[in-house]
């Protein structure tokens, strides 16, 4: 075993380093090229040069390369040409470096006749000087059919565009004010996401799943909640910066309505909420309150927004493919060294099988196996789609080691999402006469993983094969009354009488695990909280009513109905893959904060390759006041930066240091951090909670000091309850303290409200009897 741990640990470096090198020499001009996929070619017959705006390009097509089998990808060169001033027959130098070139293709194939077009954003070199240089540019348009897909053969392309605007316009312009006369129309150039906006993308892709802090309490959700808030703040104030310039191009997406009507309802239903700070900021450790919901729907919109094309789409879902080899590599680390501790062979939520189940930078199993589930189809394509060696070679090692990863999570929903999706681009990809034959691909999977398991030795064989083969068993018994499969029906059924208790708008976002005890028929998870239903759809309707439910189904929909129109697109089924693994894995889990980030980009980059969307010219006012909002709106979000990233982050490093000075004895240093954090960060309720145990001065079994500070505890856990705590002790101990100071009926309410959220607790039971004897 232990030549084996070593062996696996050095193959999982240079792994590490291998793969890493690669990966960033592809990312220069030079590895691109070494890397780049030889595709079918097309011959392109006519070249049409042509130009846009008066004249002021001209176009020269050198080529076309197939994309995936249907599209095509133009090749082309261009020149600005010479701008004069029609006055004066003087040169002038140009006024616009970013513009727009659009390709016509039509191909025959027999009978067959395939159609389309496409357009991309360009930014060439013109010479801004009167004297002229004929500076060469090069730019690749994709083409899309509308019909048949393109084929490798002869194709027929016309292309037109704009760019390098005629100067003499700007410079008439500017003549017109100088002599205090109102310009005949606005000169501000049309601008693009810029290249910032991209970055902050691709780099959010990278950096969200890796985000971790050792520093805070919470030390997963936390810095990934403030890290995708500073992108989501960038963002705004970049393209903010960008709308006050000059004219600003908005995408609309397929999701956008859909989308905004969920976002709508989640505001509804925190307006009615049982706890509009619950329902506001969220749980402490969830985050999924209506702010998050806010987060999440931005960081779509705005991806889209940044991304250019499908070219930028890719580079982003390439740099989720980094980010989840880098956590899978990570996560098995854990498995190989977390395993020797001998977790104990009870199925729990980080172990299985005497196996640690592994969770890298997600701190939390299920959540990774959903990350990793979503990845799987897309790097099974880009290796099927690889055209070079080293291609192929890099995606088969991020495959293998996504696929292995995965595996170590122990998560079966996350296990058969990811099936569906690699089965899914499998079927796609297989030749017609044996397409049929990859459905049975999964069953030959499970077999070769039992018969692997009972051939091995039990004294040297690894036990995560071991156990990844019991897990599977469980399948066989999910209904069995210990299995978890049979906790998931009854929590399903009890909530759905709690949907049923208020069915419209529901009792608010994250606030299931504060209602749901009322409607509990049975101790599911002893000394636990259930705070969701392990179901995403059953979530939705019990915090957001069945008007978040149609809200829900409708985002789905559209979905669906965009990869629609791009089914024939290898690519695109792969993406659509990995949306329905995700999607499978909510159906018996539900929405978690760090697999939630990373697949809002992911839809972000899929939306932008399936329908590339309408861009929408929005022109800025030339009032002041709309100036002077424009440049508001930018330092308010600026400024924003404060209570959503550095204060939650700051309170809960304060609340860290006063966890560790608990530990240490050191009461009163423990209290000043604890206060800190509150200040900080008054929404959350285990900072209050903590305040009020430290006034108890709680002993190892709970139970307050002589010298408890009860006026202080009882405004401690007054404040826990009204920001939302569905802890049952902070009621039992707002019980007590009321108690203490002769606050009889209020105390019998408190404890009340312990009961209610955990009748099973002998605890609960015992103060309430104690205070109506």
């Amino acid at each position: 075993m232990k030549i084996l741990r070593r062996f696996a640990l050095a193959f999982a470096t240079v792994a590490t380093v291998g793969t890493g090198s690669v990966l960033a020499f592809s990312t220069t001009s030079f590895g691109a090229a070494m890397l780049r996929t030889v595709g079918h070619n097309l011959v392109v017959t006519a070249r049409a040069g042509g130009g846009g705006g008066g004249g002021t390009m001209t176009i020269t097509i050198t080529g076309a390369t197939l994309v995936a089998r249907v599209d095509a990808s133009v090749h082309l060169t261009y020149v600005c040409d010479q701008m004069y001033d029609p006055s004066t027959g003087a040169p002038v130098p140009a006024s616009q470096t970013s513009g727009n070139i659009f390709v016509s293709m039509q191909e025959r194939v027999g009978s067959s006749v395939a159609n389309g077009g496409g357009s991309t954003t360009i930014t060439p070199a013109c010479d801004r000087t009167p004297f002229f240089a004929g500076t060469q540019n090069q730019a690749d348009v994709l083409v899309m059919p509308s019909g048949a897909p393109f084929k490798k053969g002869t194709a027929v392309a016309q292309a037109f565009g704009s760019a390098c605007e005629a100067g003499f316009v700007d410079d008439r312009l500017t003549r017109e004010s100088a002599f205090g006369r109102t310009p005949s129309r606005d000169a501000s150039p049309i601008v693009a996401a810029p290249r910032v906006a991209r970055w902050l993308v691709i780099a959010a892709a990278v950096a969200l799943p890796l985000a971790v802090s050792p520093a805070t309490a919470e030390a997963y959700l936390l810095p990934k909640l403030v890290a995708a808030r500073l992108v989501v703040i960038a963002l705004l104030v970049t393209l903010g910066l960008v709308a006050v310039r000059g004219l600003l191009r908005l995408r609309r997406t397929p999701l956008d309505i859909p989308l905004a009507i969920l976002v709508a309802s989640a505001l509804v239903s925190t307006i009615f909420a049982v706890n509009r700070n619950l329902s506001l900021f969220g749980s402490y450790g969830r985050y999924e309150g209506f702010l998050t919901i806010v987060l999440y729907a931005l960081l779509y919109w705005l991806a889209v927004q940044s991304l250019d094309g499908p070219k930028d789409a890719t580079i982003v879902l390439r740099g989720l493919l980094g980010a989840g080899f880098i956590v899978a590599v990570l996560s098995l680390l854990q498995v190989a060294f977390g395993s020797l501790n001998a977790p104990g062979a009870a199925e729990t939520g980080f172990s299985f099988g005497g196996v640690l189940r592994g969770y890298g930078t997600f701190g939390n199993p299920n959540a990774l196996g959903a990350f990793l589930a979503m990845l799987l189809p897309v790097a099974v394509w880009e290796f099927l789609a690889a055209r070079s060696a080293s291609a192929r070679w890099l995606s088969a090692n991020v495959t293998l080691v996504l696929a292995l990863g995965l595996l170590a999570t122990f998560s079966r929903s996350a296990w058969l999402g990811a099936g569906i999706g690699v089965v899914t681009v499998l079927f796609v990809a297989a030749p017609p006469r044996i397409r049929w034959a990859t459905l049975v691909l999964p069953i030959v999977a499970l077999v070769v993983i039992v018969v692997a398991t009972r051939s091995a030795n039990p004294t040297t064989a690894p036990n995560v094969i071991q156990a990844a083969a019991g897990r599977v068993s469980t399948l066989q018994g999910l209904v069995a009354p210990a299995s978890t499969g049979a906790f998931r029906l009854r929590v399903w059924e009890d909530s759905l009488a709690l949907i049923a208790s208020r069915p419209v708008i529901g009792y608010g976002p994250d606030s299931f695990g504060l209602v749901y005890p009322r409607f509990q028929t049975g101790n599911w998870a002893p000394g636990a909280i259930i705070d969701r239903p392990h179901m995403e759809l059953l979530g939705i309707a019990a915090t957001q009513g069945l008007v978040g439910l149609a809200a829900y189904a409708a985002l789905l929909l559209a979905i669906a109905a965009t990869f629609w129109k791009r089914r024939r697109d290898f690519q695109s089924v792969a993406l659509f893959g990995g949306v329905v693994a995700y999607i499978i894995y909510t159906m018996f889990n539900f929405s978690y904060l760090p697999a939630s980030l990373p697949f809002w980009i992911f839809m972000a980059a899929a939306i932008t390759i399936w329908r590339p969307g309408t861009w929408v010219e929005v022109q800025p006012s030339k009032r002041i006041v709309s100036r002077i909002a424009a440049a508001g709106f930018v330092s308010i979000t600026a400024l924003s930066a404060l209570p959503l990233v550095v204060a939650p982050y700051q309170a809960d490093t304060a609340y860290r240091r006063g966890l560790n000075a608990i530990a240490n004895g050191e009461r009163q240093v423990a209290r000043a951090e604890v206060e800190h954090a509150r200040a900080l960060a008054p929404w959350q309720s285990p900072y209050a909670v903590a305040a009020g145990s430290l006034a108890l001065h709680l002993n190892s079994l709970g139970q307050p000091a002589p010298d408890a500070d009860w006026a202080s505890a009882r405004m401690d856990f007054l404040a826990a309850a009204r920001l939302g705590s569905p802890t049952p002790a902070t009621y039992r101990y707002l019980a007590m303290a009321d108690a203490a100071l002769g606050r009889r009926d209020e105390a019998i309410a408190a404890a009340r409200m312990a009961v209610q959220l955990n009748r099973f607790d002998p605890a609960n039971q015992a103060e309430l009897k104690l205070l109506l004897s």
